[in-house]
């Protein structure tokens, strides 16, 4: 079963790295002249010229198309990333469709600190990552695309859960902090938080020392592998392939 945490790292992960616009109806699929050319005939309304003219700039197979409700599917439909997207139509919901489904709401003034609740406000919402912050796909002032908020001042009404998603409230599989023992499923490490030069290393138990800039650097967490684990990480990593195992 999906879990809230999944839902929030995923969202964290492809706001920090993946390149992505704002296209109404879509769900994360590559922005190419055929799913812009699609989504203009099936939305007219919004798709101007000049909103076309501007995603046919990014047909060069590095960016993903994305709507508020398709960041949910795009995560549901993918099973957390594990494969690619497989429609299903029993999660094929809009914004009104999350909200009628919710199997739990309450007022914004009452936000439990549960990373992996979804917020809400009519006609847009988003994924609460912890710490008073969320992740949201929007168009406008706030960015164009996938990006990290803040929840306050953002007009956010309610929160939600959808049955979808299992809701984990303990500390443990949270997202990570300083000092927690996490498992690191990846292969390489980097030398700073934003360098492009992977350097090959084992993955598996490590320490975490270090949080720069969550939400926007590449790599945002620091570990240093825990002697006779087999780990050998020593370095900056990437945010998804990060799982709290002990928290401090």
């Amino acid at each position: 079963m999906l879990t809230n945490k999944d839902l929030a790292n995923f969202a964290l992960n492809k706001a920090t790295h993946v390149s992505s616009k704002y296209m109404w109806g879509e769900y994360g699929r590559t922005i190419t002249n055929a799913t812009i050319e699609q989504k203009a005939r099936q939305y007219p309304l919004r798709y101007s010229q000049a909103r076309i003219d501007e995603l046919k700039k990014c047909t060069n197979g590095y960016w993903i198309g994305c709507d508020c409700a398709g960041l949910i599917k795009w995560f549901l439909w993918t099973d957390n990333g594990t494969h690619d997207i497989r429609y299903d139509s029993k999660t094929d919901r809009n914004t009104g469709g999350l909200w009628n489904c919710a199997t739990n709401r309450g007022t914004i003034d009452t936000l439990p600190e549960i990373p992996g609740i979804i917020l809400y406000k009519s006609g847009h919402v988003g994924v609460y990552i912890g710490g008073g912050k969320a992740v949201e796909c929007t168009l406008g002032r706030y960015g164009d695309g996938i990006v990290q908020t803040e929840v306050s001042g953002r007009g956010w009404t309610h929160w939600i859960t959808i049955p979808d998603i299992e809701y984990v409230t303990s500390s443990v599989g949270d997202l990570p902090a300083v000092g927690d023992i996490v498992d690191y499923s990846g292969d390489v490490h980097y030398s700073s938080a934003n360098s492009t030069r992977a350097v090959p290393c084992k993955g598996g138990r490590a320490v975490l020392t270090r949080i720069y800039q969550l939400g926007r650097a590449r790599h945002p967490y620091h570990l240093i592998y825990i002697r006779g684990s087999g780990s050998t990480v020593y370095g900056w990593v990437d945010s998804d392939k990060v799982k709290v195992i002990e928290s401090d």
